[in-house]
């Protein structure tokens, strides 16, 4: 669990590669597409509902369970499904304001997807993956394997 102290960390260092804000929880799936990019970095991240996204501004969220809600249906929508926290994330109280902290976990080399769509995060954006960096994914987890030789058939 994060600590209030690490939640303000990330809140003044803005959006990054690791690090999503969200005023609140918009639909279903554009969280998964979220989630999904973050998962396929391999080094997971942390979104953060109830912060402005152009300053980082702790404003608080007014329907954390409806939040909670989107969060986990939103996991679900992810092939093959990202586990999150059971609750769907944390919840931290700071200057009076409730946020919902959402850590995706690091990957374990799972080619995740969300709308039928590989997704990357890029920086601050979550983009859809080319078949290069599919390629390149599923190669580096031993997954597909390319000797640069092509099938032979056997008649």
């Amino acid at each position: 669990m994060l600590s209030e102290s690490d939640v303000r960390v990330m809140c003044n260092g803005g959006e990054s590669g690791t690090v999503e804000f969200k005023l609140k929880a918009p639909r279903p799936a554009e969280v998964a597409e979220r989630i999904c990019g973050m998962a396929n970095t391999r080094t997971g991240g942390t979104i953060i509902f109830g912060v402005k996204d152009e300053t980082g501004e702790i404003v608080g969220l007014s329907a954390l369970n409806l939040s909670i809600d989107i969060v986990l249906r939103a996991a679900r929508m992810i092939k093959p499904p990202v586990v999150l926290a059971d609750s769907g994330g944390e919840t931290h109280t700071i200057d009076g304001k409730t946020l919902l902290v959402v850590p995706v976990p690091a990957n374990n080399g799972t080619l995740y997807q969300a709308s039928g769509i590989f997704w990357l995060r890029r920086g601050s954006f979550t983009t859809p993956m080319n078949m290069d960096e599919i390629s390149g994914h599923l190669q580096t987890t031993g997954t597909l394997h390319y000797n640069g030789c092509l099938p032979t058939r056997d008649d």
